[in-house]
């Protein structure tokens, strides 16, 4: 009995860790819209002011139960993350419309 109380105390507190997390992930099919000039000027603003992102889950070393504390920490932040993600978003649509001038890195 006190086992499975123990599960399901793990379980839920995995899950409100999951549920609270802020959405860091933008869709970029909503820059579409925006054309390519202003979407190149937003783009360069936004990462001017977090010149340091997180690494993504793929470039993080294994490093323990507290390394993506570390990196958001180092990072400057949820701030940091959510900045990461529009950015991310902004180069998809660029890279798809195959906009001039727009500088985006190559996708892996």
């Amino acid at each position: 009995m006190a086992t499975s109380r123990l599960g399901i105390i793990t379980l839920l507190a995995i899950l409100a860790g999951c549920v609270s997390s802020p959405p860091t992930e933008e869709i970029s099919i909503k820059y579409d819209s925006v054309d390519c000039a202003t979407l190149i000027a937003q783009r360069d603003a936004l990462a001017s002011r977090y010149p340091v992102l997180p690494p993504d889950e793929t470039e993080r070393m294994a490093m323990g139960a507290f390394a993506g504390l570390r990196d958001t920490v180092e990072a400057g932040g949820t701030d940091a993350k959510v900045a990461k993600g529009k950015i991310t978003a902004m180069n998809d649509s660029l890279r798809r419309r195959q906009c001039p001038g727009a500088n985006v890195p190559p996708k892996n």
